[in-house]
This record gives structure tokens, sequence and C-alpha cells, in this order.
């Protein structure tokens, strides 16, 4: 009775290991995990309805990234954030429990932590910090996230994304003339 007593014990400790992890290998973000990811990151939501669990104290602060999990096919995501001036850290157990229930059997891992990729794969075998890269943009930071093998779609078919328009005295020129041309 003992015995399996406390190899009950041990497979509990080990499997609550298991969901804490960070994920490790290859894994590509779908479209609308990679927008969803940037969201979360540029704390895209704000707290303005007292009845949610929001306050006039709280009232228009961004939210802060606290914890983003994804599938190991990238399609399926969970993520925490808080509103508040003061957060607690999110159960990881529970947020990789979250991302499972959508993904469909698909193991769910921790993606990132706060501002930072804890996801390793082959070009980033310690992770990704975007701490510093997030004050350049969203478009920057979905190139980074791109160059670091996180995601493999085309970055401008993303929402928010932001074509640099480069204006120079000869495209001016010639769109000058093509519509002399056309009138």
């Amino acid at each position: 009775m003992k015995k399996i007593f406390i190899i009950l014990i041990l497979s509990f400790v080990f499997t609550n290991n298991v969901f804490a992890k960070a994920g490790k290998g290859e894994v590509y973000l779908s479209k609308e995990a990679m927008e969803t990811f940037l969201d979360y990151l540029y704390g895209g939501a704000k707290n303005l309805n007292p009845n949610t669990g929001g306050g006039t104290r709280n009232k228009n602060l961004k939210s802060k990234p606290l914890l983003f999990t994804v599938s190991e096919t990238g399609d399926s995501y969970s993520y925490n954030y808080c509103t508040f001036q003061n957060c607690r850290e999110p159960n990881r157990h529970q947020a990789i429990l979250g991302c499972q229930q959508y993904s469909g059997g698909t193991a769910c891992f921790t993606f990132a932590a706060k501002k930072r990729i804890i996801w390793k794969n082959n070009k980033n075998p310690k992770g990704l910090s975007l701490v510093k890269e997030l004050k350049y943009g969203r478009d920057h930071v979905a190139n980074i996230i791109k160059e670091a093998g996180y995601y493999n779609g085309d970055i401008t078919l993303l929402e928010n994304f932001k074509k640099n328009i480069f204006s120079s005295k000869l495209a001016k020129s010639q769109s000058k003339k093509k519509n002399k041309k056309d009138w």
C-alpha cells in the first residue's frame, strides 16, 4: 500500500513538471497565432469595464503580457495578460490545459513568458528576448520573429502590417509621366 502511494505521488509530481516546461524544437506559428502573439506583446487590450474586474484606477492601462502557450503545430494558442498594476504570475499548468482544449489533442507548451520567447529552436537555443525590440514597432518585431524561425508565412499579410513606401524623385517623375499619358 505504501509503495502504491509513493508511486502515485511521484507520478503526479512528474506530470506537473511536464506542463511547466517550455517548448523546444521547430514550431511555426500560424497567421492567426502570430497576429495574436503580436497583440499580446503590445498589450492590445485595455481594461475599461468595472463589471469585468476593471475599475476607475485601472482605466486605460495597457495590459501586461504574462504567458503565451502554443501547440506543437503552431495553430492553437492561449495567453494570459494582466490589466492591473500589480499582477500575479499565471498558473502555467492551467494555461497549457486551456491551449490543449482548443488544439484537438495536440500537446501545448509555453511559448513566451512576459516579453521573452522561451521556446527553444535550432536558431535560438536560449530563446529570444523581445523587450528592447518592441520600441521599433510591430513590423520590426514580426521580422525578428520570422528571422528567428518561429514564423514562416508572409509578414506583409499580417493584420496591421504597414508597408514601407519608398518615395524617390525618380518614382515621382515616372508617375507624373504616366498620369500625363493617361489624359
